[in-house]
């Protein structure tokens, strides 16, 4: 295929050996200084999807703390997901095969002002709920049209 496929609407991008017409969109959502949230509340981010708080209890949830907040990533971020070294979450979504037109937009939950979770990637270390402990779940649906990807499923953690 030869030629330019942009247009006002959409654009096109190469991933993982395979073409998608993406559309387009500002380059990241906005928030401002990071959306609180309560546990059981939905919200709508604008160029990111909905975005669930769910309650449960046990193992593999994010641990209960006083306060939730989503963010997105910043330049030089780090995490460090349960049981790895630290990296820079930059590499840590790639590695976990989220699209390079996702990464901007994969929801962060924060507990007490501490990354704790990447939308459909992991737990970061030292929020991982033990047995009966509780805890909460952070669900991810990218905006409608946005391309689907390992990374743009439900994370139950």
């Amino acid at each position: 295929l030869q030629g330019d496929w942009s247009s006002d609407v959409c654009s096109p991008d190469l991933f993982d050996d395979a073409l998608s017409l993406l559309p387009r969109r500002a380059e990241r959502p906005s928030l401002p200084a990071g959306l609180v949230m309560d546990i059981g509340h939905v919200g709508q981010i604008e160029g990111a999807g909905r975005v669930s708080l769910l309650p449960e209890r046990g193992p593999g949830g994010v641990r209960a703390g006083a306060t939730y907040a989503i963010a997105f990533r910043d330049p030089g971020m780090l995490c460090r997901l349960h049981g790895r070294p630290e990296r820079p979450l930059k590499q840590v979504l790639a590695e976990a095969t989220v699209p390079p037109w996702l990464r901007d937009r994969v929801p962060l939950l924060l507990v007490d002002g501490q990354l704790a979770a990447v939308a459909g990637v992991g737990v970061c270390e030292g929020f991982l709920a033990g047995e009966g402990e509780s805890a909460v779940r952070l669900v991810w649906s990218p905006q409608e049209g946005a391309p689907e990807g390992r990374a743009t499923a439900a994370l139950t953690t």
